[in-house]
């Protein structure tokens, strides 16, 4: 069942299933190494399936999207986090874990 629905967001010929897929993964905030081993699974699963080799899942997806930061998250999800990815995950996480009026108060000194 959920093989079929992700054949049906990969296959459809509207963008916007792929992207939504995309934005989705973004607003989770996943772990950065749990988001390429997501992708290296969905990567295999084709490979498998479908015959996609190497990076043919990816060049396949990114020619089916439009530019932006979800597409660049996309493709930077090829290989494996780094340590700068990692920092900036938990940065990330610490501010979102701030309360309310100290996001505010940031957001206030960085304008």
């Amino acid at each position: 069942f959920a093989n079929r629905k992700f054949e049906m967001i990969v296959f459809n010929n509207s963008t916007i299933f792929i992207m939504q897929f995309l934005e989705i993964i973004e607003l989770e905030s996943i772990h950065p190494q749990k988001k390429y081993e997501l992708f290296q699974l969905l990567q295999n699963y084709m490979e498998n399936n479908y015959g996609f080799v190497e990076d043919y899942f990816f060049t396949f997806l990114s020619s089916k999207m439009v530019p932006s930061c979800f597409t660049s998250s996309f493709l930077n999800s090829r290989y494996s986090p780094g340590c700068l990815d990692l920092l900036v995950y938990n940065i990330s996480s610490k501010m979102e874990s701030l309360p309310l009026k100290a996001i505010h108060f940031y957001n206030f000194m960085q304008s």
